[in-house]
């Protein structure tokens, strides 16, 4: 970058540009204020109070459990927490013009990667051999992080940091006025994004708060954001020189209070410091493990969106995809809805021909009822949908499927396997390394129970051929592929778990075969 090149964004950043501070009509610090609290409500959409109201869509796009979305949260959160300090020391690099601009860009491009969470993460599956529940963790743990980096951490900061600059001895005053607009900002936060999701739905949602509170906050910060008076020829507190000098005359002089600088060792080193630390950690842990589930609990407590809650989930007539958008109104006569498309328009379309699409457990039961179906196999784990279903299609005057519940096969953890989870394996999977006589022994022997997890079933017999049993080649041939494989090796670590199985589901075949016949 050549001296002109930095000489034209320096004049950008010029406290004079593009107005003078100083030619208010009143102290430009009342205007600091205005603009800092603008700044510390934009750090919403990074603030427990605004992350958990997405939570719900973030369960949908990711697949990921509560508990686990939990722990992503707290893991964007500690390691936001660690990258404060410096973020602290660019702030007193750069000042706070430069960082409330850098803070908005950064709050709007994690906005930018909320929304398209689900295209993000659809697309790096495609691409990697890693399981969908990692990728899905990663990204939103890091998603999180620099939501609650740029939002709560440095937006917050800079803003309070602005105000320390301009105010002194009316500290207390500003502080004051300011938590009063924060406050009640943070507290209605719910609701009003709440009634935003609902006329908007959440990815307009997303985007909207990106204009406002981020790139809307950048630029109002390099618009009205000034480092401190004296750049702009003013004193602290609006005061002028003489009476400065007159009040420094006068220790006696309620005004003659100003705040005594503590070396940062010297803090550290201070009892005091760190029993106000703890309440305010402690405090801060319970505020924010409740307001992060706080539109699970209200749903819990039956406080959900039942007032525009339907069953019919749209399909674009445009793109094609499932909209997760409110139903505005329901004409049961005419077999129409009319819902509110992501672009605001007001859209009317039948229920019928592939216009819409049911939610799932009643699309289920629709199934049944449409399709006559007389019998439905199900997981164990979707126990409270089959019994849901089945009152849904009763009361469509259907008769529910006769049920059959199954287990099958855990992980080596003992846990379910799933698709979200990513520990599971195809059945082409399986039947590359074994054959279909293991497969049918290991699904219909005992379909109500889990069945050991093959890992263990491998580690056992890799056991007893390390103890000096005798083996034959065959058994040679399992020990050996039941080493250790290469790092990311899967066809050679499918190899271990499966050739142990199969001559051992066949030989435990052939004596039940054998003992039906005798």
């Amino acid at each position: 970058m050549n001296s002109f090149q930095k000489e034209g964004l320096n004049k950008f950043l010029k406290p004079g540009f593009p107005f003078e501070p100083k030619k208010f009509p009143f102290f430009y610090g009342w205007w600091i204020l205005v603009i800092a609290t603008f700044g510390m409500l934009a750090s919403i959409p990074g603030q427990t109070i605004g992350v958990g109201v997405f939570t719900e869509h973030l369960l949908h796009v990711s697949n990921l459990s509560r508990l686990d979305l939990s722990i992503a949260y707290m893991l964007g959160t500690v390691g936001s927490s660690l990258l404060i300090p410096y973020g602290g020391k660019l702030l007193d690099l750069w000042g706070s013009r430069i960082m409330i601009i850098f803070a908005g860009l950064g709050l709007a491009f994690a906005l930018f990667l909320l929304k398209n969470t689900e295209g993000l993460l659809t697309f790096l599956n495609q691409l990697s051999w890693i399981s969908p529940f990692l990728v899905s963790f990663v990204i939103l743990s890091v998603i999180f992080l620099l939501l609650r980096q740029f939002g709560q951490g440095l937006m917050t900061m800079v803003s309070r940091f602005a105000l320390s600059k301009w105010f002194d001895r009316r500290r207390g005053l500003v502080t004051g006025i300011n938590g009063v607009f924060v406050s009640f900002g943070f507290s209605s936060a719910p609701l009003f994004l709440n009634m935003l999701i609902m006329e908007q739905g959440y990815l307009v949602s997303i985007v909207i708060l990106g204009i406002i509170c981020g790139l809307g906050t950048a630029f109002l910060g390099w618009l009205f954001f000034r480092d401190q008076p004296e750049d702009c020829g003013m004193e602290m507190d609006g005061l002028s020189t003489q009476k400065l000098e007159d009040i420094n005359s006068n220790p006696g002089s309620p005004q003659n209070t100003t705040a005594k600088d503590f070396p940062l060792e010297e803090v550290r080193r201070s009892f005091t410091f760190w029993i106000f630390t703890l309440g305010m950690a402690s405090s801060s842990l319970i505020i924010t493990g409740f307001t992060f589930h706080i539109a699970s609990i209200g749903e819990i407590a039956g406080l959900d969106r039942s007032a525009i809650y339907s069953i019919f989930l749209p399909i674009s007539p445009k793109t094609g995809r499932v909209l997760q958008v409110p139903v505005v109104k329901t004409d049961a006569d005419a077999g129409t809805i009319v819902y509110r498309d992501e672009d605001g328009s007001m859209v009317e379309t039948p229920v019928t021909g592939g216009n819409v699409k049911l939610q799932w457990k009643a699309d289920w039961a629709g199934r049944w009822f449409a399709l006559d179906v007389d019998y439905e196999m199900a997981g164990k784990d979707l126990i409270p949908s089959v019994q849901l279903s089945s009152r849904i299609c009763r009361i469509l005057d259907g008769t529910p499927p006769e049920s059959f519940i199954y287990e099958l096969f855990l992980d080596e953890n003992g846990e379910k396997i799933s698709k979200s989870r990513g520990n599971g394996l195809t059945i082409e999977e399986w039947l590359r390394y074994a054959s279909p006589q293991s497969l049918a022994h290991y699904m219909f022997q005992s379909p109500r129970k889990a069945t050991t997890p093959a890992s263990a079933k491998a580690a056992r017999i890799a056991a007893r051929l390390d103890h000096g049993r005798p083996a034959d080649p065959a058994g040679a041939r399992r020990h050996e592929a039941l080493q250790a494989p290469e790092p990311g090796a899967r066809d050679r670590d499918l190899r271990g778990l499966l050739l142990p199985l199969q001559p051992q589901a066949l030989r435990h075949g052939l004596r039940r075969r054998r003992g039906r016949r005798a």
